[in-house]
């Protein structure tokens, strides 16, 4: 059962089904509990599998970057995994360049 912090019962007896490679959004007005399930489901709710991923975005983007930002951008740099593998690459492309470079010379 997942509910509220003042007791309202969100979801009991429900079923999710995922489909594998998939990615999900999660939609609906304001209170209605959409951070509260994703929260429960993060922290590990009965029966969720173990192997999967759970990414929260934050409800607002600052001011400062909203701006500058598109809606996708602004998700993409809330996944923290994906950005150190994205450094990563390109730490290692800047490695294969030089490299190429070297044995030209």
């Amino acid at each position: 059962m997942v509910s509220l912090d003042n007791g309202t019962v969100l979801l009991d007896h429900g079923e999710l089904k995922f489909a594998y490679q998939r990615r999900y959004g999660l939609i609906g007005e304001n209170g209605v509990g959409k951070s509260t399930l994703l929260k429960a489901i993060a922290k590990g709710m009965d029966g969720f599998p173990t192997h999967l991923r759970v990414l929260h975005v934050r409800q607002e983007v600052p001011a400062h970057l909203a701006a500058q930002l598109t809606v996708m951008q602004a998700v993409l740099q809330a996944d923290v995994e994906r950005n150190l593998l994205m450094e990563q690459e390109k730490i290692l492309l800047t490695k294969l360049e030089q490299a190429d470079g070297a044995d030209d010379a």
